[in-house]
């Protein structure tokens, strides 16, 4: 009868474990619905009205809503933020402006000027046709109902439209929480940017100059000149030309910096995610070795280990004990360089959100991918401006002038102008040819990476097993509990590995479709 119970307790210690959560698994474990209370909140936005309100709270979003056809429009990236879906879900394809939005196993297309929409590959007719304003999309309320199963109403007398959303209120005060996300750093980058601030004062500045070059053109050439009276209106052309360029680059230059800026945060909020794995692992090492530290000596003390064995026990502790203090030190830091990027104090600390997705969303047509970047790049853009402006300097040149003149207007000899409109044309083939190279090699990198992805995937979940496994010796006293601790620990490290590989693929991506947020900016130096 004995062994029988006891047979019976360790069957059901063995059904526990497998049928319980593990603590340190990757996947977002959700609460018991017992634990969850739900009430409705409101959220509520009015026509021509750039604030909106969640319950009591009021916010502010980028352009107001508006009705068009007599369906109000909301702009989409409000509404995806408002149902949980970050901007790395969102997918922007302007050659056709058509959006891609991966919302958990589904697949939502939207496109501008298209009533039609397709939600898991389901079409559906939408009220009116999405279109761009102020460089957002806007999109007719019946999106969210086709989408997310939402009934918007409108009230078309006190222009309030309205969207009742299901507030989950969590009793466990243990829940895990967190203060940012990285759109909200993101924006915070933005908000605080002194370079975007100075950038965009440029604009002003360089818009200024360009209007004052405009009026002392007189007339728009058609040819070089042959003598002296020529040279004022040409002159004055040529300057205004220089004036149009550098003003349209000063306008892209406000574009590059928010790109950097976008970069600069997601670098630095992987940072801050790294440095957490990093020092919750070293945690784990460090605890294991003392552990295995104590264990040791209780059998030195026994006589059932050697002094070396016990000396190098403790060595092992020690230095995973400073291994852990150098990864709480790096973690510092990286809180440091992000909170100097969206300007929060050093020593402020915070909880990210730190859901990590593999944004597997790059053009795969190599040779399609280089055609429509360097047609993006405002590097190239630049380059091929500057040499345009250096052939016209050749086409406009003025001849037979004198010595005074040449001297006044610092005119270079014709020959030596042929030559710098030669060496534009040659710096222009170069970079280019710097784009393809590098945006190649950087393919080659992502599938690598995308490979690594697969193979971290399979041994997280062989991990998985490995510490089922492990609970079901210890629970029938096959092992020991330290050998539950080190299926534990080699599973934390297979999952620091997986995020490592999605954050590196992801940065990669961001550098694949934008290349520029990394490159020397040349166009500076030319302009």
């Amino acid at each position: 009868m004995y062994k029988k119970s006891k047979k019976m307790i360790c069957m059901l210690s063995i059904v526990a474990i497998l049928s319980c959560n593990t603590a340190f698994a990757m996947e977002v474990i959700k609460l018991p619905s017992e634990m969850m209370e739900t009430e409705i909140e409101n959220i509520e936005f009015m026509i021509g009205e750039s604030s909106y309100k969640i319950g009591n709270i009021e916010k502010e979003m980028e352009v107001a809503p508006y009705v068009k056809n007599e369906i109000p429009m909301l702009s989409m990236m409000k509404v995806l933020e408002i149902m949980g879906i970050s901007r790395e879900r969102v997918d922007w394809k302007p050659e056709t402006k058509t959006v891609m939005i991966f919302e958990d196993k589904n697949i939502i297309q939207i496109a501008v000027g298209k009533a039609t929409l397709a939600v898991g590959g389901n079409k559906m007719v939408m009220n009116t046709t999405p279109e761009i304003k102020d460089g957002n999309m806007m999109i007719p309320i019946d999106f969210v109902e086709k989408v997310f199963g939402k009934k918007v109403s409108f009230n078309s007398i006190t222009n309030k439209i309205t969207i009742p959303m299901k507030k989950q209120i969590n009793k466990d005060e243990n829940m895990v929480t967190w203060d940012y996300t990285y759109e909200d750093m993101f924006k915070k980058a933005v908000d605080h940017s002194r370079d975007l601030k100075s950038a965009n004062m440029d604009v002003e500045r360089r818009d200024a100059i360009k209007d004052d070059a405009k009026d002392d053109t007189d007339y728009i050439p058609t040819r070089y000149g042959s003598d002296s009276r020529y040279l004022p209106g040409n002159t004055a052309y040529l300057k205004y030309k220089k004036n149009d360029f550098e003003y349209e680059l000063s306008k892209k230059k406000v574009e590059m910096i928010k790109d950097k800026i976008e970069y600069d945060v997601k670098n630095a909020y992987y940072g801050v995610l790294k440095g957490e794995d990093n020092e919750k692992l070293a945690k784990l090492a460090m605890d294991l070795t003392k552990e295995k530290a104590y264990l040791t000596d209780l059998n030195y003390q026994e006589g059932f280990a050697s002094e070396i064995e016990n000396n190098q026990s403790k060595r092992a502790y020690e230095e995973t004990k400073k291994q852990y203090d150098l990864a709480v030190k790096e973690r510092e830091k990286a809180y440091e360089k992000l909170n100097d990027l969206v300007r929060l104090e050093a020593k402020e600390r915070y909880v990210l959100k730190d859901e990590v997705i593999f944004e597997d969303h790059i053009e795969e047509n190599i040779d399609y991918h280089i055609t429509t970047v360097t047609s993006k790049s405002t590097e190239i853009w630049a380059l091929n401006e500057i040499a345009k402006l250096k052939d016209l300097s050749v086409d406009l040149y003025v001849f037979n002038l004198p010595v005074d003149l040449k001297w006044s207007f610092d005119m270079a000899p014709y020959e030596a102008k042929e030559i710098d409109a030669k060496m534009a044309t040659v710096e222009l083939g170069k970079v280019k040819q710097q784009y393809n190279q590098g945006l190649r090699e950087l393919h080659t990198s992502l599938n690598q990476l995308k490979d690594q992805y697969e193979k971290s995937k399979i041994e997280y979940e062989k991990g998985k097993d490995d510490l089922k496994m492990a609970k079901i010796n210890v629970a029938v006293g096959n092992e020991l509990p330290i050998m539950e601790k080190k299926a534990i620990l080699r599973l934390e490290n297979t999952k620091k590995q997986l995020r490592e590989t999605m954050m590196d693929y992801n940065k990669g991506a961001m550098v694949y479709n934008k290349p520029w947020i990394k490159s020397a900016s040349k166009e500076e130096k030319k302009s």
